[in-house]
């Protein structure tokens, strides 16, 4: 039998946090030697009981990151396993414990599900020698098109695209509209959509299944594991099969109001001729003076200072600045354009930009620098944005690691010599808390619909 009751309001959302709030209260009460051995007791039976709830607590909390992340895989599934968690004891003398937790998942039936959410229920129970565990759970919805996961998607674009270059993805990619390629020698690794017409002017590889929807014009002798809905012209295709189906994924769709009370950083005009992370520049003096409210954490502890862009916005300077900062920019408002003429580098994993663009028809018209070698992180287009973009990656033999996603209906031009986008679920998931079904690292994740705790009177877990 099952006695409800309500969870305490302790943080316990991460071990690190419940190891401090142990000490904390370890230290308080160590005073308290001289009080009689039976109120000592007793003492020492809520603080295992405290002990419990935070182990439980950062048991359900590290299920929950780890199904947003992989949900819209085929990973997630029904389950039970058992984690050892060390979670200290407040009491003198009794040292930190291994705490095993339950963590068990199963599907969720709610009233009125969404289309394209998933549902899952999420459960940890700690025990530690009470006669009762200590459980807490919650359902949890995973939004359409996999909320906090990405589907290995390294292009989504709703509208028209055009490649001014080799088409080189390492990754899934869907195109709502024509694609166009104007370089050579492209190689796809990963699943296409393409719901209208392909057109390459130059050699295509493809070691993953195509989808065309309409008509294929190709400069290629053979395109492998295709199906295109209308007229081919050049190649050979050796699969008439609808492979794929039309049903193509999705990315998550952003929320920015999840940054929460930060304080953005406005576009200063004083960037606009030094804009690089090299030393002295205005622009990272900026970014290495940011406050604390200026910054999103996510929530895995990544500070990303938070930059707003609300009018027309232009970079002209670029010397091949290194920027070791994350960084987040929101382009929104009518009036708004951002406007580069070079960029600065993320040298390593460690650090990564994101670019929003918001709806209506702001617009996005930047350059990443020359011969740059590497550029992490997501440049995302809300899907109500009606402008076009351009985005041109100068110089060549350099990587982009993350995704580029033009959720909008207007085109997208992307310009550049040997580029190759690779699909990054590591550095993506930097930004899994700002997705309609990701979790903020706050005590109560963003998609979760309810909540509960109580304690069962078996014994065990």
């Amino acid at each position: 039998m099952q006695k409800l009751k309500s969870l305490k309001h302790c943080s316990g959302s991460a071990l690190a946090g419940a190891v401090a709030i142990c000490a904390i209260l370890g230290i308080a009460i160590a005073g308290l030697m001289g009080i009689s051995r039976n109120t000592v007791s007793q003492e020492a039976d809520a603080y295992d009981d405290t002990r419990a709830f935070l182990a439980a607590e950062s048991g359900l909390h590290m299920l929950t990151n780890w199904v947003l992340k992989a949900a819209g895989s085929n990973a997630v599934k029904p389950g039970i396993t058992e984690v050892p968690l060390q979670i200290n004891s407040p009491m003198p003398g009794n040292p930190a414990a291994t705490v095993p937790v339950k963590l068990e998942i199963s599907q969720a039936n709610v009233t009125n599900p969404k289309a394209g959410s998933q549902y899952w229920r999420l459960m940890a129970a700690a025990d530690v020698g009470l006669a009762y565990s200590t459980m807490v759970e919650w359902v949890v919805e995973v939004g359409a098109g996999g909320g906090g996961a990405w589907n290995d998607l390294a292009v989504w674009a709703g509208g028209n695209l055009v490649w001014n270059n080799s088409y080189n993805i390492n990754g899934n990619s869907v195109i709502g509209g024509n694609l166009t390629i104007n370089g050579s020698g492209s190689q796809m690794s990963g699943k296409t959509w393409i719901d209208g017409n392909l057109t390459t002017h130059g050699n295509l590889i493809n070691s993953g299944d195509l989808r065309v929807g309409k008509n294929l014009t190709a400069w290629s002798n053979a395109i492998n594991n295709a199906w295109v809905g209308g007229s081919i012209s050049g190649p050979t295709v050796s699969s008439s099969n609808d492979i794929l189906g039309a049903d193509a994924p999705k990315p998550p769709i952003l929320d920015m109001t999840k940054i929460g009370n930060v304080t953005p950083i406005p576009w200063s005009d004083d960037w606009s001729n030094n804009f690089n992370g090299n030393w002295g520049s205005p622009f990272k003096s900026a970014i290495d003076g940011a406050l604390p409210k200026n910054k999103y954490i996510d929530a895995d502890g990544n500070e990303h200072v938070i930059i707003k862009i609300t009018s027309a916005a232009g970079a002209y300077a670029w010397n091949g600045g290194v920027l070791n900062a994350n960084v987040i920019f929101i382009v929104e408002g009518n009036n708004a354009s951002f406007t580069t003429s070079g960029f600065y580098r993320n040298t390593n994993k460690d650090y990564s930009t994101m670019i929003y663009v918001g709806a209506g028809n702001p617009k996005l018209n930047i350059t990443v620098g020359d011969n740059i070698d590497r550029f992490n992180g997501l440049i995302y287009v809300d899907e109500k944005n009606v402008s076009d973009h351009s985005i041109e990656f100068a110089g060549g033999n350099f990587n982009v690691h993350g995704a580029v996603y033009a959720m909008g209906t207007g085109q997208t031009t992307v310009t550049g010599n040997s580029s190759v986008f690779n699909f990054d679920g590591g550095i993506l998931n930097r930004y899994t808390g700002l997705t309609a079904g990701g979790t903020d690292g706050s005590n109560n994740p963003a998609g979760i619909l309810s909540r509960t705790g109580f304690k069962t009177t078996y014994a065990g877990i």
